[in-house]
Order: structure tokens, then sequence, then C-alpha cells
């Protein structure tokens, strides 16, 4: 039992390591932004998936809900993912984007974001405790088009991942914290009525590490792809929805 145990913890602690935020920095989802910006309330659900073996090629399901004022952003979701030989966990986020650059005549715009993204999963007796940290810019580009917008993007960033727990302790002796740079990217389509759509690609990079007491960490460069439906409507005192 403790073999099937520690096999167990070392495939999730693989898979969190090697996944994302979304949904700016859900595990096993591409880090996603928005650039652009908008005002209102927007509803988002994705699917996600690792694309290499690296990202361990689990599905991913998430909802958020995002508050959008004209220079900040405020989101909160929760999300899930299948990982074999380890029970499916609810995992939460939150995040924030501070538009640096942009405007209704501005053709690029330029955002700070951050977020976190925590999942608890049980590993036989054992449980692992992933935090999941994205920093970075986005950079995206209005392109007009009548009725509609188009707003190709691209987000690098810096990502930090912490593992705990007790099956963190079996596999590699102490809770550690790895940090990586990692770069997603896609193209968000909205409508006049508030409906939108957006295809992202990510990969991040975590180089090898040591871990004192514990194995050295081999180098993993996940990649993962997701596809996301959103409503955006205004509030009262808000602004109209973005598109």
């Amino acid at each position: 039992m403790r073999v099937v145990t520690r096999l167990s913890a070392v495939i999730l602690a693989l898979v969190l390591l090697g996944s994302d935020t979304a949904s700016a920095q859900f595990f096993n989802a591409p880090v996603v932004v928005s650039p652009k910006g908008f005002t209102g309330l927007a509803l988002d659900a994705m699917y996600g998936r690792g694309v290499n073996d690296e990202s361990g090629k689990n599905d991913f399901f998430g909802a958020s809900v995002t508050l959008g004022l004209p220079v900040i952003s405020i989101g909160a979701g929760v999300g899930s993912f299948d990982v074999d030989n380890a029970d499916n966990e609810i995992q939460f986020m939150g995040n924030a984007a501070v538009r640096l650059i942009g405007g209704p005549l501005v053709p690029v715009s330029i955002n700070l974001f951050a977020g976190a993204a925590y999942v608890s999963q049980d590993v036989g007796t054992t449980s692992l405790n992933g935090l999941s940290v994205p920093i970075g810019l986005g950079i995206g580009f209005d392109i007009p088009t009548p009725g509609f917008s188009i707003e190709p993007w691209i987000a690098p960033r810096i990502h930090i991942v912490r593992q705990s727990g007790d099956a963190a302790t079996i596999v590699f002796g102490d809770s550690f914290t790895r940090t990586g740079v990692g770069v997603s990217g896609g193209v968000r389509l909205g409508s006049p009525v508030g409906l939108g759509l957006s295809l992202t690609l990510d990969v991040v990079n975590f180089n090898d590490k040591s871990i004192s007491g514990g194995p050295t960490l081999p180098s993993v460069s996940p990649v993962t792809f997701g596809v996301g439906l959103s409503y955006k409507f205004k509030l009262p005192g808000v602004g109209v929805p973005g598109v």
C-alpha cells in the first residue's frame, strides 16, 4: 500500500508541477487573460487539457465570474481536473488585473495580472496540496470588425508552484516551491449581445530543482490548451458589456 501511495503521489505531484491558471491560473488549464478588459460582469466556463506527456494529458473543467471596472478587474472561480490514481478534488482560484495601456481608440492594450489557485488532493491515505501563482503582462491587439470584436493576445509571465502536505513529505522529504517562466496566447472573439469565445495555448518551463533531503526534480515544460465560453452583461452604474 505504501508503494502504491508513493507512486500515486509522484504522478499527482508531476501533474501539479506542470499545470496552470487561468481561469487565469487553474491547475491543468492555460493562463487566460484579456488585456483589453471590459466593464460589467462576465460569467466564464472553460475546458482545458494537457497536450504533451509532461502536462499529464488530463481534462479540466472550470467556471469563474469576473467583475470588470474601467481600469481593474477582479475574478474568482472553481474547477476540477482528472488525475489517475487520485480522487478528483475541487480547486479554487482568484485573480486581478490592472490595465496599464489601452482605451477605445488605442489598438494595443497592456495589463498587469496576478492570480492564485489552490487544490488539495487525497492520494491514498495522504494528501498533497498545490498552490499555483502566475504573475505577468498581457498584451492584446484590437482588430476592428463591424459589430464583433477580435482580440489576439500574448501573456509572458513568471509562474510559482508550491507543493506541501503529507504526500510531498513522503516523496520529496519536505514541502518546496518551484519557479518557472511561461507564456500563453490566443484569441478572444466577442459579440454585441455579450457572448464570447476564447482559444488559448500555454507553455511553461520549470528548470531542474534540487530538494534538500530529497530527489532532484527534472526540468518540465508542460503544454496546455483551452476553450472558453463567456457571457458579459452590464451592471447598473458600472458600464456596458465589453465585446
